[in-house]
């Protein structure tokens, strides 16, 4: 007994003739498209983001917070940074990388100047001040609890010319600055940091500048990768008049404070494709079923073109 695995030819096409090789073409070109569109598929990743609660945190668990900072209006000796974690009271961890201020040239002032930052009240007061410029860059390593850092004038500075009253002040000093990046951690590079490139402009030259973060984990899952965990940052600024400082005995000295905090939540951003099983099963179904329904079809005009013989 013998048996055969393979279908028999269709009449018709076992010779060969142009309306063969036309279907062959034709199951071709539409097989060669289909695989494009299939491969297509597979290349594309899907996205997927959902809120969770965060586990608890450990404690003792270190983030880096970059910042870099220019002042171009003030020289570095008038300036100072501090900074604390609010919630354990410690001091912030620089010994790795401390926070540096270097001068800047006179090019780097006023690339600085022109890039949409307001002028201070008295323009003329401002561009007499010369070629200074303070650029502030470096690394806090605190841990994981929320806090805040600040970059303001000296306590020398701003009780010396406090005492010239608030109009001299103002004429003076202008605390306008550009933030060139803060960030906390490995910044999630799929969203937008809003505090990349940002130009603060103060119109009436000083004052505090205050932002508000809040520090969202970002859980990263990608195919054949390890889960990274990184950080996004919402912000809100609000800004305190010279005026309400002196007036309300505030004892803030004029510049920029970050205040910030993690959340209690995480974002789990996963990244996905296709199954490379279910793949190659949809390539081989996709270009097996294109010949099986032209044979079909075929088939049935060999059948057609057979009965109208038959008829004639």
């Amino acid at each position: 007994m013998k048996v055969n695995f393979f279908a028999k030819p269709i009449d018709g096409l076992i010779n060969k003739s142009t309306l063969g090789g036309i279907l062959t073409l034709l199951s071709f070109v539409i097989s060669f498209f289909l695989l494009l569109s299939e491969l297509y598929q597979f290349a594309l990743i899907d996205t997927h983001e959902h809120l969770q609660i965060r586990k608890i945190p450990d404690t003792k668990e270190s983030v880096a917070i970059k910042l870099h900072i220019t002042f171009p209006y003030l020289h570095c000796n008038d300036l100072q940074v501090d900074y604390v974690n609010t919630k354990s009271d410690e001091k912030l961890d620089r010994r790795q990388r401390p926070v540096v201020k270097r001068k800047i040239t006179s090019k780097e002032s006023q690339l600085l100047k022109s890039a949409n930052f307001l002028p201070a009240s008295d323009a003329a007061s401002s561009a007499a001040l010369g070629p200074v410029g303070c650029s502030i860059e470096g690394v806090l390593n605190t841990v994981v609890v929320g806090g805040n850092f600040k970059i303001s004038l000296t306590q020398n500075v701003w009780g010396a010319v406090a005492l010239q009253g608030m109009q001299s002040v103002e004429k003076l000093m202008n605390v306008s600055h550009y933030v060139h990046d803060v960030s906390v951690g490995k910044y999630f590079n799929k969203k937008v940091n809003p505090l990349k490139n940002l130009p603060v402009g103060i119109p009436e030259g000083i004052g505090l500048v205050q932002f508000y973060l809040k520090v969202i984990p970002t859980i990263y899952k990608r195919p054949m990768s390890m889960t990274k965990t990184q950080y996004q940052i919402s912000m809100t600024e609000q800004f305190v008049k010279m005026s309400t400082l002196l007036i309300s005995g505030n004892m803030q000295q004029p510049g920029v404070m970050f205040s910030y905090d993690f959340t209690p939540m995480e974002i789990e951003h996963r990244e996905s494709r296709e199954n490379i099983l279910t793949f190659l099963g949809s390539l081989f179904s996709v270009v097996g079923g294109i010949f099986v329904s032209l044979g079909l079809v075929s088939n049935c005009l060999m059948k057609a073109v057979g009965a109208s013989k038959k008829l004639d």
